[in-house]
């Protein structure tokens, strides 16, 4: 008996050691990977570590972007729990509602660029493919109610875009090609011009011939259609398809930033966006439900064109941040033959922020007697 107690004494030792061991490996892999001292602005509006946050904050930061080797940001969200931003048709999508935790309501997710938001004003969409992945430092996603701190548009959450500040120069040039003629070119250049003033300019081009993502369904069977069914599984026949949708966009943007001295600085950013879509020809196959159903082969084009523009000032050593933006939603055009519906949604959108923050001592006075 005594020798079975020795044994197994000696077992436990073995795998309790074992187990510390690997805990001991494991934890340089935590440490990578979950870096609890990172700091963020997004919960309380003032610089914390994210160790120190109550609120449910997750951060992305540039080198996470560079590992996933994505065409957009917002395909990084897929990496984050509790937010979905559909994108259907690759690169042409043009729906872009953002869902946090199940809220699928516009303008429920506010989406800032340096404390600038960038929603759209009329619903809340987001171009996501107008901000530029090689100028983004972090993305710092709050989810949870934000609006006393963010206004009625945060309602589900916040997505905090921070840009680089600009060390030195670089140059950063990317030219990507691949299936249906896909093309994602892009330029970023930054410097300095003085000791006092930086600069940075941007210019990205995304095309592609798009691919078949609008299939006309019928619900009676036709020769030589494809068989699918519903999202709640009620049998359709697909009967044709409106063509492959078609996509060109480009995006150039400037920027400087002038540093009074160590704590002050005032930045001045400009971004354009441009955008247009179309379909290729339909196809469609025979049937009694062609006629009935021809003007669902048919779409026009859309296009969509804005311009940005941003101020901060930023005076750390007494507190002090004011933001200024203004957006300018010039041309938002969309149509639809089978609905017979012609929209034109150009809006405007003018923010303010102002913004002190005061840190206050706690001294805790105890007295013995």
């Amino acid at each position: 008996m005594s020798t079975r107690r020795v044994s197994s004494t000696l077992m436990m030792l073995f795998v309790l050691g074992s187990s510390m061991n690997a805990f001991a490996q494991n934890n340089d892999v935590l440490d990578e990977n979950f870096v609890l001292d990172e700091m963020v602005v997004s919960a309380t509006r003032s610089e914390k570590k994210l160790l120190d946050t109550a609120a449910s904050v997750s951060v992305i930061t540039d080198k996470d972007l560079n590992q996933m080797h994505i065409n957009n940001l917002d395909e990084a969200f897929v990496k984050i729990p509790g937010v979905y931003v559909g994108r259907l048709s690759g690169i042409g999508s043009t729906t872009s509602q953002t869902v946090m935790r199940g809220v699928n309501a516009a303008n429920s997710v506010a989406v800032l660029v340096d404390g600038v938001q960038v929603n759209d004003s009329y619903n809340g969409s987001v171009t996501w493919s107008a901000i530029p992945l090689d100028m983004v430092k972090r993305v710092e996603v709050l989810r949870g109610p934000a609006s006393v701190l963010y206004g009625g548009n945060a309602l589900a959450g916040v997505i905090n875009i921070i840009t680089k500040d600009v060390d030195k120069t670089s140059v950063n040039l990317k030219l990507s090609y691949g299936s249906n003629n896909t093309q994602n070119h892009s330029l970023y250049v930054a410097g300095k011009a003085s000791d006092k003033l930086d600069f940075n300019v941007n210019y990205e081009k995304k095309k592609t011939d798009g691919y078949i993502t609008d299939p006309v369904l019928s619900s009676k069977a036709v020769i030589g259609a494809e068989t699918t069914t519903t999202n709640t599984g009620a049998k359709r026949w697909i009967i044709g398809n409106k063509g492959k949708r078609q996509w060109d966009e480009n995006t150039v943007g400037v920027g400087f930033k002038y540093h009074f001295d160590e704590s002050k600085s005032l930045a001045l950013d400009f971004t354009k966006n441009e955008y247009e879509y179309s379909y290729s020809a339909p196809t469609s196959y025979f049937g009694d439900d062609i006629i009935k159903k021809a003007g669902t082969y048919f779409s026009t084009p859309g296009e969509k064109a804005s311009n940005k523009y941003n101020m901060t000032y930023n005076d750390s050593e007494n507190g002090w941040k004011a933001v200024v933006g203004y957006s300018d939603q010039y041309k938002q055009h969309d149509t639809s033959i089978s609905k017979a519906t012609d929209s034109s949604k150009p809006n405007t959108r003018f923010s303010f922020d102002l913004q002190k923050t005061k840190q206050f001592l706690l001294i805790t006075m105890q007295y013995l007697d």
